[in-house]
Formats: C-alpha cells, sequence, structure tokens
C-alpha cells in the first residue's frame, strides 16, 4: 500500500484542471438490511475510493493504440479501502454440526489500486461509449481481521438505536465455523460497451447540464484471477432517463469540460438494472484459501445476478441506490435459508475541480 500512496501523491501534485470531475470521493455502504433483511451470506459492506484525474504524461492512454488514443474522455486512477461481512443463516448457533450444512462465517479486509477509463468508442456499437476498468486488490481473511468483533458491535448498536430487545441477533459461531487467516491477493478486468441509444433530440439539458433524455443499452463482460476469486460474467445493461453522455452504474464520468459555458452544472437523473451469467471457478470464502482441507458444503458453479437501481447527480454531488438479487450458491439450502440473496448498495460520491 505505501508504494500505491507514492504513486497517487505523484499523480496529486500533475493532475489536469480542464474536467469538471479533476477527482472523487466514493464512499459504498451496501446491506441485507436494505434487502432482504436477512443477516446471510453476504450481508454488509464498506468502501471508500478516492479516484484522481492523472495528468497527461502520467495517463495510460498512451498505451493504447492510436486509434482510441483520441476516443478517451475521462481516465481516473483510484485508492480503495473496504470490508465485507459473509455469515451463515443461522446467527445464534454455535453447534458446528448445523453450522456446517451452511457457509462460513467470513470477513475480507481489502484495500487496493484502480484504473478507470472512459471512452467514446464501442467495440458493439459505431456511435457508443465504452468503460474499462483494472482493479488489483489486496486484503486478508479470518480472524486477523477482527470482522467478528466489529459485527458484535454493531448489532449491539442497531439494537440500542432501534430499541429492539433482541434483532439484529447476536453472532454465536464466529470461533466455531470460520474461514482461516489468509492473505490474498486478486486482479479484476471489466468492460461495459454502448449496444445502442435512443435520444430527445432537445438541446436545452445538454446545453445547460450536459445531459438529455434518453434510453441505451449495453454488454458486459468481467473476470477475477488471484487466490480469493477465479470467475468471470458476461451480461447486458440499460439506462433511462435524464442522461450524461457518458452513464455507468456506479457513476457517472463527466465530459462536460469547465467554462464551456459559465452557468452550466452537470445535472442526471436516470434508472439502470443489469443481468449477469457468472461462472465461478473458485471463491476462498466458500471454498477456503488454497491447499486448505475443509467441509464446506458443495455451491453452484454457474450464478445469476440481477441488479436495478437509480441515480441522481446534482453538480458535484452523486446520488445512487442499486438492488442485487443473486441466485443460491449453495447446492443445498440450509434450513431457514432465503432462495435469493437480497441486499442494497448506497453510492455516495463528491466530485472536485
Amino acid at each position: 500500500m505505501w508504494y500505491g500512496a507514492l504513486i497517487f501523491s505523484a499523480l496529486l501534485a500533475n493532475q489536469t484542471p480542464e474536467p469538471y470531475d479533476r477527482g472523487r470521493f466514493t464512499i459504498k455502504v451496501a446491506n441485507d438490511d436494505f434487502g432482504s433483511g436477512y443477516d446471510e451470506a453476504f450481508t454488509s459492506g464498506l468502501e471508500a475510493t478516492f479516484r484522481v484525474s492523472p495528468a497527461p504524461a502520467r495517463s495510460l492512454r498512451k498505451l493504447f493504440p492510436d486509434s482510441l488514443k483520441d476516443s478517451f474522455a475521462h481516465e481516473y486512477w483510484s485508492l480503495f479501502l473496504g470490508q465485507e461481512i459473509y455469515t451463515p443463516a443461522l446467527l445464534i448457533s454455535a453447534d458446528l454440526e448445523i453450522l456446517q450444512r451452511d457457509r462460513p462465517y467470513a470477513g475480507w479486509l481489502f484495500g487496493g489500486l484502480m484504473w478507470e477509463g472512459a471512452l467514446r468508442h464501442s467495440l458493439f456499437a459505431e456511435k457508443g461509449t465504452s468503460f474499462l476498468s483494472a482493479r488489483l486488490t489486496a486484503g486478508a481473511t479470518g480472524p486477523q481481521t477482527q470482522t467478528e468483533a466489529l459485527q458484535r458491535y454493531w448489532h449491539a448498536f442497531i439494537r440500542d438505536v432501534l430499541r429492539r430487545r433482541r434483532l439484529p441477533d447476536d453472532p454465536k459461531g464466529w470461533g466455531v465455523y470460520q474461514v482461516p487467516n489468509h492473505v490474498g491477493v486478486n486482479l479484476g478486468l471489466s468492460y461495459e460497451g454502448e449496444i445502442g441509444r435512443l435520444e430527445h433530440s432537445s438541446s436545452w439539458f445538454l446545453e445547460n447540464h450536459g445531459s438529455r433524455w434518453g434510453v441505451r443499452a449495453g454488454a458486459l463482460v468481467e473476470g477475477r484471477l488471484g487466490n480469493m476469486w477465479i470467475d468471470g460474467a458476461v451480461g447486458l445493461s440499460m439506462y433511462a432517463g435524464l442522461l450524461p453522455e457518458m452513464v455507468f452504474a456506479e457513476f457517472t464520468p463527466w465530459t462536460q469540460q469547465k467554462g464551456e459555458k459559465q452557468d452550466a452544472f452537470p445535472l442526471a437523473i436516470y434508472f439502470f438494472g443489469n443481468g449477469r451469467l457468472i461462472g465461478s471457478a473458485y471463491n476462498a470464502l466458500l471454498d477456503g484459501p488454497p491447499g486448505y482441507e475443509n467441509n464446506y458444503p458443495e455451491r453452484h458453479h454457474i450464478l445469476t445476478k440481477i441488479e436495478a437501481g437509480f441515480a441522481i447527480r446534482v453538480s458535484a454531488v452523486e446520488f445512487s441506490f442499486r438492488h442485487t438479487m443473486l441466485s443460491p450458491e449453495l447446492k443445498k439450502r440450509p434450513p431457514g435459508a432465503v432462495w435469493l440473496q437480497n441486499y442494497g448498495t448506497i453510492n455516495l460520491s463528491v466530485a472536485y475541480f
């Protein structure tokens, strides 16, 4: 992480002053209380991301073919830090025989570097946009992450604030059935390219706010490789509403330049949805770390994921909510478990100029 911080400080010293979004700070909060309300499988996550736009001399766009260099509208370098919590369905049990019918407790504490590029070019449409990202993540699992203490504290805090007597349950099985200590490194790559669009011809919103009413469709390709996850996914995405030139589910990389119109400011309001077919060869949180012998239950290697949500951006502030539904990961659903994993994610992003 120290090397990443040094690289990042150099980028900060030489940012380009031209785009509206020289950089961004984003907080992402995910929790099943925003979905099913049940603490099981993926139950919560928190991630902070600090993005900057590098100076042209340090931009990675120069590594791309000449035909693509001029297509770049935006480029970000990012540092991120986060934690995720995974639990079995029955939090109140400390009986190993019962717990072994379900997924193990797991905490994933991680950080890393990310590169993102927005292009006025798509592999799937002559006139389209696309988004590329590469994400290098390093982190740890097991008791060393102190996730048990965090979840116990958080559940006690919720009970006190909401004046509940019991719910959410105090987890009992962390010390009995938990993914062991493990250091993980993963590389993730993703591409989303526009397939087509229908837009209203009015130019008022475009001139004043850098956006216009329309509907857009895209295709997704993703993959992860490392000793935490080995998987890949393909899917389709859809966006509808008041859309900027470039739009993606997490945030909008604004291409409008400051000074083009003094009284103009970014404005976007839209709904989005996507569906993915996922092939998972390896998952350290379900299969155990490499070389680890476990009694974890059998799982599915083909999954489906559906997401839907909305995003609102006014000037430098963007807020979005995404609801996620994931098909069952385990082949035998334990007693009391929900069939679909349901959780929601809130993103709050602030751009600085």
